[in-house]
């Protein structure tokens, strides 16, 4: 995914924030739409949604989940979880279909779904509760290219932690409400070594004679179409590649839009004969 740099640490959050929101949005009406999705869910999904966040947003609601080798383990799942489920869950067609059913199932009083969910997106164990680890991926390389790219507000970390913390009152009480990135990153970047003590204020990317592929989707919950959309135009030899819908690193969907222009380019140096493309992936919202 393409983040315009352009925008400070807290534009590129909350951005990203407003993209996840509108994201699921847009999969509770698909899942409407849809009659294997929508299934169980007693009327529209975005009233089963909001039933089951508030119910949770009161206390955690207790379940008893089947593992694997036939044990039985007992726990609760909280309105965190939640929020920390559902915001991995936006990531693909595949995975926002699973949500809808496990969302379905939570109003139904089925919680294992949505915990199910939870443990796979979180990589912990869930008979020994222990974090098992992700070998695809580094929180700390994550955290030293955020960290450095760009800060949250000015002054120091404590300053730039209350500028978050202020600006992110206006969170409260939203529903649906994700904010799991805005503040995790917010509040981890002022405390890092190396992190700028204010924005970068960096001019747009030109890439004079470069020609520049940039892949994008309208449904990308995690850099949001429009920083894509911004920061071709000001490619000084662009490309902008994009999906109706879709979903979060469009070139790893094995479709041959976009991975045949790009291969096209990096095998023989052919470029496309249009600025923009938008790949036809069909009803790229929600997939079984």
């Amino acid at each position: 995914g393409t983040q315009d740099t352009t925008q400070s640490g807290d534009e590129i959050a909350f951005s990203q924030w407003e993209a996840f929101n509108m994201v699921l949005e847009e999969v509770l009406k698909a899942c409407d739409a849809d009659r294997t999705c929508s299934e169980g869910m007693g009327g529209s999904s975005q009233a089963a949604y909001d039933e089951v966040a508030q119910q949770l947003a009161r206390a955690p609601i207790e379940y008893q989940l089947r593992l694997a080798n036939g044990k039985k383990i007992k726990s609760t799942f909280t309105f965190n979880m939640l929020d920390f489920t559902v915001s991995y869950q936006l990531y693909g067609t595949r995975s926002r279909f699973d949500l809808m059913r496990a969302i379905a199932a939570a109003k139904a009083g089925d919680m294992n779904p949505l915990a199910g969910l939870f443990y796979g997106v979180s990589n912990i164990d869930p008979e020994t509760g222990e974090y098992l680890g992700d070998s695809s991926f580094s929180d700390t390389m994550y955290y030293v290219v955020w960290c450095s790219d760009d800060a949250y507000y000015s002054g120091t970390p404590d300053e730039r932690e209350a500028g978050l913390m202020q600006e992110g009152q206006k969170l409260n009480g939203l529903v649906p409400r994700l904010d799991l990135d805005v503040l995790q990153l917010g509040l981890t970047c002022p405390f890092w070594p190396g992190s700028p003590s204010s924005p970068a204020n960096l001019p747009p990317l030109k890439a004079e004679g470069v020609p520049t592929f940039v892949l994008n989707a309208t449904l990308d919950p995690a850099t949001p179409f429009h920083e894509g959309k911004t920061v071709f135009e000001n490619l000084a030899d662009g490309y902008h590649i994009y999906v109706e819908g879709g979903e979060h690193g469009i070139f790893f969907s094995g479709e041959a839009c976009p991975v045949q222009y790009i291969e096209d380019f990096l095998v023989d140096g052919a470029l496309p004969d249009q600025r923009e493309i938008v790949c036809n992936w069909g009803d790229a919202v929600i997939s079984p």
